[in-house]
């Protein structure tokens, strides 16, 4: 049982990777539309658009560049870091570069267009982004700087850190020959509009997600549930010899027992990632929660067994009689 759901724990992880790559495709298409919007980048895509202006890099090359830096920052900074932020910050420019290089459509040259289109883009990334952070293993790299660099400036509200860190990037890619439109300022406001209007339709709530960093991640892949529960039962036995003293019944044994029961069976939940609620962490959504529950039982019969082994044994030693 414990190398079966070891199994199903390292799949679904893999899944959730897939999962994460699969919601940056599409959170990239939708920054390919506002940027085939052409009516002005958003902060991020004028300073990689201006990088690739002064270098050998294309788009994408340089937004991956610029993420990697990003990254390095957000860990001197000692924010968590999760797969999705690695992943994140090698993928998304380079998928954005995909979509920019196939799309077979001649420059947009009117503006109402063209807030169209980015009003569309801003729609996939909204969508994108719900599927990136449902794998719940924490945001991308930009989003790890601000979170950095707001704990560091506890005064400041955080809207106004973004504003401030959104009017350099911005400042540095127009001085770097990014374009600056309408849609700079649509993006800076129109997005979060658009995003929140998604999630309420979904819903979805981002702040509910539970992430788990690049450690705890590493923790799940190698942990062993079924040690990790037994090792709950002997604690929780060795207090309760000590509790009575060796005049232990068998309807003790059983009442302990089904204690015992309970604590493995919310250690298996716990490191299969559901909830009490019913909410999905690690094996997510996709995963029937009666299966789960039913690995947790089995898991909780054995304690059961072994919790009236052990006081039964307790109890044959303390009338004298052989050591079962």
């Amino acid at each position: 049982m414990q190398t079966s759901l070891r199994r199903v724990m390292r799949k679904t992880i893999f899944k959730q990777w897939l999962q994460i790559a699969a919601g940056l495709l599409v959170f990239a298409f939708g920054v390919h539309l506002t940027i085939y919007a052409n009516i002005g980048l958003a902060p991020w895509d004028c300073l990689g658009m201006g990088i690739a202006r002064h270098t050998p890099l294309n788009y994408g090359l340089a937004m991956t560049v610029m993420g990697v830096v990003i990254l390095c920052i957000a860990l001197s900074l000692k924010e968590r870091i999760g797969y999705g932020t690695v992943i994140d910050a090698l993928l998304t420019g380079n998928f954005v570069q995909m979509f920019n290089v196939v799309n077979p459509f001649p420059l947009n040259e009117s503006l109402w267009r063209g807030i169209v289109i980015m009003m569309v883009g801003f729609v996939f990334m909204a969508l994108g982004m719900y599927v990136y952070m449902k794998a719940g293993q924490c945001c991308g790299p930009r989003d790890a700087l601000l979170v950095g660099l707001g704990k560091r400036l506890p005064r400041v509200p955080i809207g106004v850190v973004q504003i401030l860190l959104w009017a350099v990037v911005l400042l540095a890619g127009w001085l770097l020959g990014g374009a600056v439109g309408v849609g700079t300022l649509l993006s800076t406001v129109g997005a979060g509009a658009v995003m929140q209007a998604v999630y309420n339709l979904i819903p979805f709530e981002p702040r509910a997600v539970r992430h788990r960093d690049v450690t705890a991640v590493i923790d799940q892949l190698t942990l062993d549930p079924g040690a990790d529960a037994l090792a709950i039962a002997q604690g929780i036995l060795d207090i309760d010899r000590l509790a009575i003293g060796g005049i232990g019944h068998l309807d003790t044994a059983r009442l302990n027992g089904r204690l015992v029961a309970i604590q493995a069976r919310e250690q298996v939940l716990a490191t299969t990632g559901i909830s009490h609620d019913g909410a999905f962490g690690l094996l997510g959504d996709d995963i029937d929660p009666r299966r789960c529950l039913d690995r947790g039982s089995r898991l909780a019969e054995r304690t059961i067994g072994i919790a009236c082994r052990f006081h039964t044994c307790h109890r044959a030693d303390s009338d004298g009689n052989t050591h079962q």
